[in-house]
């Protein structure tokens, strides 16, 4: 009699368990970073089966942490999902940016939350050249003394250009498929931001991160080599620099970012 009770008792544990498995739950917790600046951004996130069609969770929630000037320091998600084996599509989507997908596998677990990989997000590009319209009413380019300055602002660009599409707007200004810059036929050598150097000179990873509302003037001239500006002499030996000047309101955070992305 006894051990007919003990096999009534497994029997019923063996079925009341998978149902308290199916019913945990796991909190899927990441964050969503700019690839470039590798700052935070609140996206709207959204859960999928592998799929990428059936939405398990449309829309989670996502908390935002602040500095005092309003700048994010973190922004997390928390997703929760079934707490059993089973892998998932995590979808990040903000305007601006191109929708950018992160797989993550959930185990068999009793833990209350999973981490999952950072998300990183590329600002969209859907620019039409062809569309571009040059404002008639602002001089679109200057000299001043011997360097040639480029406003900005006289170009209207579409939405989604970054700062390649408005360097090869730019009158005398020619572009090749490597990124060699020409201005009047003459190569320059080196592409600044606010008249400093960032990446080693890769020029391609500004042309397609920056985006060209943030740019105020575009200035060529000669630049004296790094030795001669420390010794304050001028042997003669220069470089042709096309130096990206920044809107006043986008330098300190845009700098900033640069700077920790180069580190």
């Amino acid at each position: 009699m006894k051990r007919h009770f003990i096999t009534i008792i497994i029997a019923l544990v063996a079925l009341v368990a998978p149902q308290a498995v199916h019913g945990q739950t796991i909190t899927l917790v990441g964050q969503v970073q700019d690839v470039f600046l590798k700052r935070p951004l609140v996206a709207k996130i959204s859960v999928f089966e592998t799929d990428s069609t059936t939405c398990v969770l449309d829309s989670v929630r996502v908390e935002r942490v602040e500095d005092m000037n309003g700048n994010i320091i973190i922004a997390p998600y928390y997703a929760p999902v079934k707490g059993v084996q089973h892998d998932y599509l995590i979808r990040a989507e903000l305007p601006g940016y191109d929708v950018a997908w992160q797989k993550v596998s959930v185990p068999n677990t009793t833990e209350k939350e999973l981490p999952v990989p950072l998300i990183k997000m590329r600002r969209a590009r859907h620019v039409t050249l062809d569309e571009v319209v040059v404002t008639a009413t602002k001089v679109k380019m200057f000299y001043r003394g011997d360097t040639l300055i480029y406003d900005a602002t006289a170009f209207n660009m579409p939405d989604g250009s970054m700062l390649d599409d408005l360097i090869r707007q730019m009158p005398g200004v020619t572009m090749n498929d490597g990124g060699e810059i020409f201005v009047n036929g003459k190569k320059v050598d080196e592409l600044l931001l606010n008249s400093r150097s960032f990446f080693g000179g890769n020029k391609q990873i500004l042309f397609e991160n920056l985006p060209y509302y943030t740019v105020k003037h575009i200035k060529v001239y000669d630049k004296k080599d790094k030795r001669d500006e420390l010794l304050g002499r001028d042997d003669g030996s220069k470089q042709y620099v096309m130096d990206v000047n920044l809107k006043q309101e986008y330098q300190r955070g845009y700098i900033a970012n640069v700077e920790g992305a180069e580190r």
